[in-house]
């Protein structure tokens, strides 16, 4: 049988669970889901939000909100419409 003692000055500042994320965070290309739209694009550019969030498992809104910030930060175009458009990922050299 094993004891650990924690001093409770220690365990006072120790953070347990996920930190809760603000809404107005930057995401970044580290982020997952990202990562996994830039994916499912590079697969099939002709795929619209509404087929990313189904294959994702994520919300709508999600999608928008964080294809909203590629698009703004320069990582992903949309050329053409709506409907018979595609997306296009920027290449960084």
């Amino acid at each position: 049988m094993f004891r650990i003692i924690v001093p409770l000055h220690e365990a006072a500042t120790v953070v347990v669970g996920p930190t809760k994320v603000l809404k107005s965070h930057d995401d970044t290309l580290d982020d997952t889901l990202e990562l996994k739209i830039l994916s499912l694009i590079q697969k099939n550019p002709r795929i619209n939000q509404r087929e990313l969030s189904d294959q994702l498992a994520t919300s709508l809104s999600t999608i928008k909100r964080v294809m909203t910030g590629m698009i703004q930060a320069n990582v992903l175009t949309r050329k053409g419409g709506k409907r018979y458009g595609h997306w296009e990922i920027e290449v960084k050299e």
